[in-house]
């Protein structure tokens, strides 16, 4: 919803929140932040109705800018029958055809507006590849950047972090293949948290070795820690063979790739820290934040409306798996209007917190990230990381369906794995998937990321309309 900032900055709320420490009074762009904290603590208890009817609104705002700014949505829009001035619901949305990631390719620069309007400051560009190596070039304003902030600090008072702490952050930095040898360190969080007195924040690169990532936390001993599942699995697993420990580390910022419940008891119980996830995509911002009270995710309905959809384009019911399609509601410089970002999630409950915002029992990323059984029938590609930790000397691992009727484990490891650790992977994926796939091992010397940093636990290199995968060459 678009918000009106028009309150007295001298008396902006400070409600009690445990661990937050107060400096001196804020300055207009902290205030707004704190402004909109506030006002989160409101709408996220509005009944559903209201939060939707508030949606509608802002999107009735968006509809009507781009008719005036945008040419590709003017058309769009105008072949759906949606008219600037018009009052919008769900019926009449849905009559907006999906705009698809390929389609946001091509169109390129003709999604963005000619100018912002008012208030929303300057435009930034940016790029993301995501899982498909082909980028999407997009932009956003200094409003809708606002906004992510104000979700992150949202983020942080749900969960009581404590502001005074460390804040360490272990992601790729930077592109191309360099890795930097070099850490860095800021005095505080950064943007979003100035109004707090915050300890330092530190930052290495994801792709140094997990020895090393162990060493420097364990120097730094920061609190928290921000980094992708994949990584925190890496460190879990350096900690549990070496018996080294990070007794400061109390919580897990994670993002980017699916967060499975094996991957929460793994790190609990060797890094003795709890996992806090967050759901957000490059081109579309900050999408849901871990419920406070539940390993579940809560979508962030004052900034984007999220729709899951079932093969048919309608509303998936709760406990129903389905595409998702997003429209963020305050970036006014490339609107995104039911974009489908290519993720599949499933539909949660109503939440025993007492939020209304709507319930993401869990992300299961890509839609092509699934295993494809012979008839065409699919089955959503899952290994449990507590499992696969089973196996002694396993560093690391990826998943591969190769052929109809073939999956390849790529393993990199100490030591090759005996006959009886084959035969335990071999009948874990018959049991996950209901079907006796053909299993072959490869053993290789890396697994590396994708560009964009992620680590795919699963890859799809068959499709039912090939009859076949190239061979990829491997160490062996």
């Amino acid at each position: 919803m678009m918000i009106q900032f028009n309150m007295d900055l001298r008396s902006v709320p400070r409600w009690h929140a445990p661990g937050i420490v107060w400096p001196a009074p804020p300055n207009e762009f902290d205030a707004r932040m704190l402004a909109l904290q506030f006002q989160y603590r409101q709408t996220e208890y509005w009944p559903a109705h209201g939060i939707e009817a508030q949606q509608f609104r802002q999107i009735e705002a968006l509809v009507a800018f781009c008719h005036v700014n945008i040419p590709f949505w003017r058309d769009r829009l105008r072949r759906a029958g949606l008219r600037p001035g018009m009052k919008l619901d769900h019926r009449a949305w849905a009559h907006l055809p999906i705009l698809t990631r390929r389609e946001a390719q091509e169109a390129g620069k003709a999604l963005r507006a000619r100018e912002l309007p008012p208030g929303h400051g300057t435009l930034h560009e940016g790029a993301t590849s995501g899982s498909t190596g082909v980028p999407l070039r997009f932009a956003t304003s200094d409003l809708a950047q606002f906004f992510w902030l104000s979700m992150n600090l949202r983020q942080a008072l749900w969960h009581n972090v404590a502001s005074g702490a460390g804040l360490a952050v272990i992601k790729q930095i930077g592109p191309g293949q360099d890795i930097p040898t070099t850490t860095k360190e800021d005095p505080d969080w950064g943007a979003g948290f100035e109004a707090f007195a915050t300890g330092p924040l530190l930052a290495i690169d994801s792709r140094r070795p997990a020895a090393e990532q162990i060493d420097w936390l364990i120097a730094h001993r920061p609190a928290y820690l921000i980094t992708r599942p994949s990584n925190a699995i890496r460190l879990a697993r350096r900690c549990l063979e070496t018996g080294q420990r990070l007794p400061d580390l109390r919580q897990i910022f994670t993002m980017g790739e699916t967060l499975t419940q094996e991957t929460r008891a793994l790190c609990r119980d060797v890094l003795d820290a709890g996992m806090i996830d967050a759901y957000s995509s490059e081109e579309a911002g900050l999408l849901a934040l871990q419920c406070p009270d539940h390993s579940h995710l809560h979508v962030v309905a004052e900034a984007v409306k999220v729709e899951v959809l079932d093969e048919r384009g309608q509303p998936c019911p709760p406990g129903a798996i389905g595409r998702v399609v997003v429209t963020p509601l305050h970036n006014f410089a490339m609107p995104l209007l039911r974009y489908e970002l290519g993720d599949q999630a499933q539909v949660g409950a109503a939440c025993s917190c007492g939020r209304t915002l709507p319930v993401l029992s869990r992300i299961l990323g890509r839609a092509n990230n699934r295993i494809v059984l012979p008839g065409g029938e699919f089955r959503i590609a899952h290994w449990g990381a507590e499992r696969m930790h089973q196996i002694a000397g396993l560093i690391q691992y990826q998943v591969a369906q190769v052929a109809e009727d073939e999956i390849e484990y790529r393993l990199v490891v100490r030591n090759q794995l005996t006959a009886d650790d084959e035969a335990f992977l071999t009948e874990m994926l018959h049991r996950s998937t209901g079907y006796k796939f053909r299993v072959r091992f490869a053993y290789v010397d890396d697994i590396p990321p994708m560009a964009n940093g992620k680590h795919q636990e699963f890859v799809s290199e068959w499709a039912p309309d090939q009859p076949s995968s190239r061979p990829i060459t491997r160490a062996v």
